[in-house]
């Protein structure tokens, strides 16, 4: 069998595998892939298998956005047990979920003059670009994806009321992580702040992404949302001990 190129990411979330619809008997010890029903071109030059999902795209077009990507395909091979690949296609298989895959080719092939297209991306989509196009070296998108992130968790106080709401409280595991990925320590404060009002089961649990995958905080950062849930629940009592003591005098002396 020929040799199969694979890029693996050593620090990746608890994912599940997708369910696929099967492409026909291959006679091989390997799994059977399904093609994804977006992204497979008739005339795609490439094929990239993720969680044994084929994306049929043009290695060009991906090859000019990233270095990466042009050095993973220089190296890709033939695979014996794709009938897909029949015509000798070279084959790259990525440790990426097919969602995550899925997202960035959205962006790369469809939506180029991204500028989120004009918000017309979920989240998880947003964050699934982060992911990518960190790994890839992709140095516009990431640009405009963390930028984007940041309109849900904004790093300067007075752009909180303004904020974009999350659709759900656990984007802000997903935005902690991103944070400590790329180094983009501007989205920790409002990330964890929002972290730290969730309760302690959702902490622990972590966030289930759409596909299945789980996003967990790392220990250093649940310990730090266990310790700030706790002083933030004393200030508010202190706070509010406060206000109802200023009450209380301002009653008794207009008595």
């Amino acid at each position: 069998m020929s040799q199969r190129t694979t890029l693996q990411d050593p620090d990746e979330p608890q994912r599940k595998r997708p369910r696929t619809v099967p492409d026909s008997g291959t006679g091989s010890d390997e799994p059977p892939f399904s093609r994804d029903a977006k992204f497979w071109y008739p005339d795609g030059s490439i094929i990239i298998l993720a969680q044994n999902v084929g994306f049929r795209v043009f290695k060009s077009l991906l090859a000019a956005s990233s270095d990466v990507f042009r050095d993973m395909f220089a190296l890709a091979q033939p695979s014996d047990h794709l009938q897909d690949a029949s015509d000798d296609y070279p084959v790259v298989h990525v440790s990426d979920t097919a969602a995550e895959m899925r997202s960035l080719l959205t962006v790369l092939l469809d939506a180029r003059q991204y500028m989120w297209a004009r918000r017309t991306f979920a989240f998880e989509d947003i964050a699934n670009c982060v992911r990518l196009a960190h790994k890839y070296g992709i140095k516009d998108l990431l640009k405009d994806s963390l930028a984007e992130i940041e309109r849900y968790y904004p790093a300067k106080f007075e752009s909180w009321d303004t904020r974009a709401i999350p659709c759900a409280d656990g984007h802000a595991i997903i935005a902690v992580n991103l944070a400590r990925l790329t180094g983009t320590t501007s989205l920790l404060p409002a990330a964890l702040y929002c972290c730290c009002q969730m309760n302690a089961r959702e902490l622990m649990d972590g966030y289930e992404r759409s596909d299945g995958t789980v996003d967990r905080l790392s220990k250093e950062d649940l310990e730090r949302c266990i310790d700030g849930k706790s002083h933030l629940s004393l200030h508010c009592m202190r706070a509010t001990g406060q206000s109802l003591m200023c009450i209380l005098t301002c009653r008794y002396t207009i008595l």
